[in-house]
């Protein structure tokens, strides 16, 4: 709920995921404990968006029972305090794995989980995409605390992972796109207060060409 430019954060968040060409659902699974009583009511606010709340510690199980409202087989991940996330590089994931999954290679079969993220993206440009299915196994497979926490684990080590690298080829980033510290949320700050007035849904690649650094000011 912090501001950016003075609009809360999961505002920002949301805006985005809905930005995309091919995003049916825009869901935010938060907690059902009484700090989120703000932000829940927050996104209950904003146009075309649900809200679903669930457990504080079994993230998989809220993200799970979350996903039952939709008569979707595919299923993007997107975590709410990345607040770049990029609707172009949603479609890119997005268009990977449909692309895969509806077409499989006949050698090593199709996905059923996507991950957009690593050494060649800034940390926070992450898109996950998986199979209804492989949400399935996980919720009901796995039972390490660390699993249930994190979503996404159990299926990184049971399926075949598609990585999906920068398209531009770039050397490893470094920037971080995430907000995780006080130092994090400054940068953000910065670059929206940059950015945002002329361009509210500025991309990935706007970012790292806008020459603000993760220290200045």
């Amino acid at each position: 709920m912090l501001p950016l430019a003075g609009v809360p954060i999961i505002e920002h968040v949301v805006k985005r995921a809905h930005a995309s060409q091919l995003l049916n659902y825009v869901c935010v699974a938060t907690t059902d404990q009484p700090e989120d009583d703000a932000l829940a009511a927050h996104v209950a606010t904003l146009r075309n968006t649900d809200v679903y709340r669930g457990s504080a510690d079994d993230v998989l199980g809220r993200f799970y029972i979350a996903s039952l409202r939709y008569p979707a087989d595919v299923i993007v991940r997107l975590t709410a305090d990345d607040p770049f996330k990029d609707h172009a590089l949603i479609d890119y994931a997005l268009t990977a794995f449909l692309h895969a999954w509806s077409e499989p290679d006949p050698t090593i079969g199709s996905p059923d989980y996507l991950h957009l993220g690593g050494v060649t993206w800034a940390l926070g440009a992450d898109v996950e995409v998986f199979s209804r299915k492989a949400l399935t196994a996980a919720y009901l497979t796995a039972t390490d605390p660390h699993d249930r926490e994190h979503v996404t684990p159990w299926m990184e080590r049971e399926y075949r992972v598609w990585r999906l690298k920068d398209n531009k080829a770039r050397a490893t980033i470094m920037t971080r796109h995430t907000i995780d510290t006080l130092d994090d949320y400054r940068f953000a700050q910065r670059v929206y207060d940059a950015l945002y007035p002329t361009a509210p849904l500025f991309g990935y690649d706007a970012v790292l060409a806008s020459g603000i650094g993760y220290t200045d000011g």
